[in-house]
């Protein structure tokens, strides 16, 4: 109660406090259990911002994914694509984010070909490369090559979890000793992405 307190003194401040200051005030209300009035508060506030960047958007159609409302965050992963390059840092982010809307709301020809896409703009995600790999095997095709996905999702996370990144990833994975340790430290770290419980707005 006394963040939101304050985060609603930061939101007086100004415009180009109140999208920031939003944020955490949505996320103290995930917490609270309180969704619809935290799914309302951030509506608000990306109503007002004049001109959203595409951080912006991005953000917000992250939120309206994460909390389920995948038609909606569609529209906005949409608008973001259409104004920038592949080269872009939230190009792989936007198709992975939208790829999944579309397979949540049964779009599952434009869901594949976005995740397709994330994964061939940063092929090292382990994310997408779990998701990908799993939406295949629910849907009983390409299983073979769902179930080396799974594998090479593992020893990612594996990697992206160990603090010593002093040699390159694939030097890495063929010199490491990997433990029985580091296969529980991975798929946890899958599961908590792929559940939401660490997705952006509801563990800041």
């Amino acid at each position: 109660e006394k963040a939101n307190k304050i985060f609603k003194e930061i939101e007086k401040k100004g415009s180009i406090y109140n999208w920031y200051a939003a944020k955490k005030i949505t996320s103290i209300l995930i917490k609270l259990d309180k969704k619809a009035k935290a799914l309302k508060n951030l509506e608000n506030a990306y109503i007002k911002i004049v001109e959203p960047t595409v951080y912006e958007k991005f953000e917000y159609a992250q939120f309206l994914k994460n909390n389920e409302k995948y038609k909606k965050s569609i529209k906005y992963y949409s608008q973001v694509l259409s104004v920038i390059d592949s080269q872009h840092i939230l190009y792989s982010q936007i198709l992975d984010g939208r790829g999944t809307a579309y397979e949540r709301t049964e779009q599952w020809d434009k869901g594949e070909v976005d995740l397709l896409n994330s994964l061939s703009a940063s092929p090292d995600n382990a994310y997408v490369i779990n998701y990908l790999a799993y939406s295949w095997i629910e849907k009983g095709i390409n299983i073979q090559k769902s179930l080396m996905m799974l594998r090479r999702a593992n020893k990612l996370a594996i990697y992206y979890l160990n603090k010593d990144k002093k040699y390159d990833l694939d030097n890495y994975l063929l010199s490491k000793t990997i433990t029985p340790l580091d296969w529980i430290r991975a798929v946890w770290y899958l599961i908590t992405i792929k559940t939401g419980y660490a997705d952006t707005y509801r563990n800041e």
